[in-house]
């Protein structure tokens, strides 16, 4: 198996999601300081990530089929590193949605599955898969736990 591909693919969806739950249990501390004046604007700030992420990841899947995936791979990480800079700087709760806007229309989800699916052989598939999947719920764990306790 192309085990240095499948950690690179892993390492990438992984600490996406570990830079995106990170935020979550902040939303809900600071949710005073970023001037919310009724509590459907912090779910939406939650949601939102996931809702432009979904529409963005066909939209990517069919841009990485036209131009590459390397090159949507990068475009994604630098719009979703951006959409990760902006809640620093967040000093209501407007600019922190438009922050989790930007962060899902860096979806690569699904190039970085693809360009697994393309560089690993058919019967060493299942077990790729399983490896980005161990990685994501390790993050996952990680990230609550960093931030739960």
């Amino acid at each position: 198996m192309n085990l240095w591909v499948t950690l690179h693919c892993s390492t990438l969806l992984a600490s996406r999601i570990f830079i995106m739950l990170c935020m979550l249990p902040i939303i809900t501390v600071y949710q005073d300081e970023l001037m919310v004046t009724h509590a459907i604007w912090v779910g939406f700030a939650v949601g939102c990530y996931g809702l432009t992420q979904a529409i963005m990841q066909l939209i990517m899947g069919y841009l990485s089929d036209v131009y590459g995936r390397i090159k949507i791979i990068q475009i994604g990480l630098f719009v979703f590193f951006i959409g990760s800079l902006i809640p620093v700087l967040s000093l209501n709760i407007y600019t922190l949605i438009a922050s989790r806007l930007l962060q899902g229309l860096g979806a690569i989800g699904a190039v970085v599955t693809a360009w697994l699916q393309e560089l690993v052989p058919t019967n060493e598939r299942p077990l790729a898969l399983a490896i980005v999947g161990l990685f994501i719920g390790t993050f996952i764990y990680f990230s609550l736990l960093l931030f739960c306790y």
